[in-house]
Protein backbone atom coordinates (compact mmCIF):
# COMPACT_ATOMS: atom_id res chain seq x y z
CA UNK A 1 0.00 0.00 0.00
CA UNK A 2 1.49 3.55 -1.01
CA UNK A 3 -0.19 6.77 0.67
CA UNK A 4 0.42 10.30 -0.37
CA UNK A 5 -0.63 13.52 0.97
CA UNK A 6 -1.19 15.88 -2.01
CA UNK A 7 -1.12 19.94 -1.02
CA UNK A 8 -2.99 22.26 -3.55
CA UNK A 9 -2.87 26.47 -3.21
CA UNK A 10 -4.60 28.67 -5.01
CA UNK A 11 -2.61 31.91 -5.92
CA UNK A 12 -4.87 33.02 -8.48
CA UNK A 13 -7.70 35.83 -7.72
CA UNK A 14 -10.42 34.23 -8.03
CA UNK A 15 -12.17 31.09 -6.32
CA UNK A 16 -11.03 27.42 -8.20
CA UNK A 17 -13.04 24.63 -9.02
CA UNK A 18 -11.47 21.43 -8.43
CA UNK A 19 -12.34 18.25 -10.25
CA UNK A 20 -10.15 15.09 -9.25
CA UNK A 21 -9.67 11.58 -11.10
CA UNK A 22 -7.51 8.56 -11.07
CA UNK A 23 -6.89 6.22 -14.63
CA UNK A 24 -6.63 3.63 -11.92
CA UNK A 25 -10.31 3.03 -10.06
CA UNK A 26 -9.95 -0.25 -9.20
CA UNK A 27 -6.40 0.60 -6.92
CA UNK A 28 -6.88 4.12 -5.70
CA UNK A 29 -9.02 5.82 -3.02
CA UNK A 30 -8.86 9.72 -2.65
CA UNK A 31 -9.95 10.66 1.20
CA UNK A 32 -10.69 14.12 1.11
CA UNK A 33 -11.01 15.89 4.70
CA UNK A 34 -14.26 15.87 6.67
CA UNK A 35 -13.88 19.31 6.34
CA UNK A 36 -14.34 20.24 2.77
CA UNK A 37 -17.52 20.59 2.01
CA UNK A 38 -17.37 22.55 -0.97
CA UNK A 39 -15.49 22.19 -4.53
CA UNK A 40 -14.15 25.72 -5.11
CA UNK A 41 -11.11 26.12 -3.66
CA UNK A 42 -10.67 30.15 -2.63
CA UNK A 43 -8.02 32.57 -3.03
CA UNK A 44 -4.64 31.55 -1.02
CA UNK A 45 -6.62 28.88 0.10
CA UNK A 46 -4.62 25.73 0.46
CA UNK A 47 -6.56 22.21 0.51
CA UNK A 48 -4.62 19.41 1.61
CA UNK A 49 -5.95 15.11 0.40
CA UNK A 50 -4.61 11.65 0.91
CA UNK A 51 -4.59 9.66 -2.08
CA UNK A 52 -4.53 5.70 -1.07
CA UNK A 53 -2.66 2.90 -3.77
CA UNK A 54 -3.65 -0.31 -2.67
CA UNK A 55 -3.24 -2.61 -5.63
CA UNK A 56 -5.30 -5.92 -5.11
CA UNK A 57 -5.03 -9.55 -6.62
CA UNK A 58 -6.69 -8.63 -10.36
CA UNK A 59 -3.77 -5.38 -10.64
CA UNK A 60 -0.36 -4.94 -11.20
CA UNK A 61 1.68 -4.05 -8.62
CA UNK A 62 4.14 -2.26 -10.23
CA UNK A 63 1.71 -0.57 -12.76
CA UNK A 64 1.85 3.17 -13.40
CA UNK A 65 -1.04 4.75 -11.94
CA UNK A 66 -2.36 8.44 -12.22
CA UNK A 67 -4.19 10.97 -10.27
CA UNK A 68 -5.08 14.17 -12.18
CA UNK A 69 -6.29 17.33 -10.47
CA UNK A 70 -7.73 19.93 -13.05
CA UNK A 71 -8.14 23.43 -12.01
CA UNK A 72 -10.82 25.42 -13.80
CA UNK A 73 -12.05 29.17 -13.45
CA UNK A 74 -15.55 29.36 -12.57
CA UNK A 75 -17.62 31.14 -15.46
Amino acid sequence: MYTQVITVKNKGLYPRNLNYFTDSLMDTNIIFPLSWEHVYLQPDEIFEFKVVIAPNENSLYNAIRHIFIESEHPI
